[in-house]
């Protein structure tokens, strides 16, 4: 090696040096130039395309991104890592089937990658091959049974399949490892509510809420199960709760308006579908709920519009001819 190379190596090692700082420092700008600096000097510096993608990763410019590590790949094919960050960068192209090669590529390269095989489960879920997804989950669980994300992924894929106690089962194994986590706790709470236990579902909640008491959705689905189980005034606080924190939050509404007419308070369960569609008028439940709430107020022509506004919107919408035919047929209550 001349004088001259042996600058020229020493010169681009301090560059990456610089701009491994700026990285740190999140001065994303200034380390692409950087790198590009050490690039011009010494186009074959693996680790410096592998840099240079992450930057232009945490910019949002996926498609260099992605030209980075195919050249870094073309450098150096036998990295499984670079196979799986060239996997990850696909997956946020929306590039399924590629990104699936490039984790398939990490795995044959390093079948113990568990990060590879957990992606892989998610693509597959993308795809629609659930069986597959589940037999990607399974291998990482046999290599790592304290991978909490496994768990929490693998259920997501049983729910898909209707495996609804396996599901719950996953969350329970989840919830071992990692007690402290509101959003498992609630996603227990929703698969106990379709198993129709409900009363295992609200002490989910209640866990989840005691972890994080302004979750929204934790509240709202709070409230579901206390009407289900018949306790109104409960439900209805729940729903006050999440409408003080966001008013216009279409969900609560519509459950709010539906607690209100298990209570006999007809009126205000109008003025909340009428809110409800004030904010999104091709909500057809809003319009058959309202259509409800006219009818116990005494409106059946008022009613009968509304059910027809959500048939117009689905005309398969069941329940809405339902309510419509009750009408025409004098079925006033």
């Amino acid at each position: 090696m001349g004088l001259f190379d042996k600058f020229k190596k020493n010169n681009v090692k301090s560059i990456y040096k610089k701009c491994d700082g700026l990285i740190e420092q999140k001065e994303y700008e200034k380390a692409l130039k950087c790198l590009d600096k050490a690039l011009e000097l010494n186009p074959k510096y693996v680790n410096v395309w592998n840099n240079k993608a992450v930057v232009l990763g945490k910019l949002g410019k996926h498609e260099e991104e992605l030209n980075c590590y195919e050249k870094s790949l073309e450098l150096n094919p036998k990295d499984a890592d670079v196979w799986h960050n060239k996997g990850v960068t696909l997956y946020e192209l929306e590039r399924y089937e590629e990104a699936l090669e490039a984790y398939n590529n990490a795995l044959e390269l390093d079948k113990t990658k568990l990060n590879a095989l957990n992606n892989k489960g998610i693509i597959l879920k993308e795809l629609g091959r659930y069986e597959e997804a589940l037999e990607a989950y399974n291998s990482a669980l046999n290599l790592n049974p304290k991978y909490v994300n496994v768990w929490n992924n693998k259920a997501v894929v049983l729910e898909e399949l209707g495996k609804h106690e396996e599901e719950l089962n996953c969350y329970e194994k989840s919830l071992e490892l990692n007690p402290k986590d509101a959003d498992i706790w609630y996603n227990k709470g929703v698969t106990l509510y379709e198993l129709e236990r409900y009363e295992e579902a609200l002490e989910a909640y209640n866990n989840a809420l005691n972890l994080d008491k302004r979750n929204l959705r934790v509240l709202n689905n709070r409230s579901v199960i206390l009407r289900k189980i018949g306790r109104y005034e409960e439900a209805l606080k729940c729903l006050n709760e999440v409408l003080g924190m966001e008013p216009n939050k279409i969900e609560a509404l519509g459950n709010k308006g539906i607690t209100l007419n298990k209570l006999g308070r007809f009126q205000e369960s109008l003025n909340c579908f009428n809110k409800l569609l004030k904010l999104n008028p091709n909500d057809k439940t809003g319009w058959h709920n309202k259509g409800l709430a006219l009818k116990k107020l005494g409106k059946p022509e008022e009613a009968l519009k509304c059910f027809d506004k959500a048939l117009e919107l689905d005309p398969e919408y069941e329940i809405a001819f339902k309510g419509k035919k009750e009408i025409l047929e004098g079925k006033i209550e």
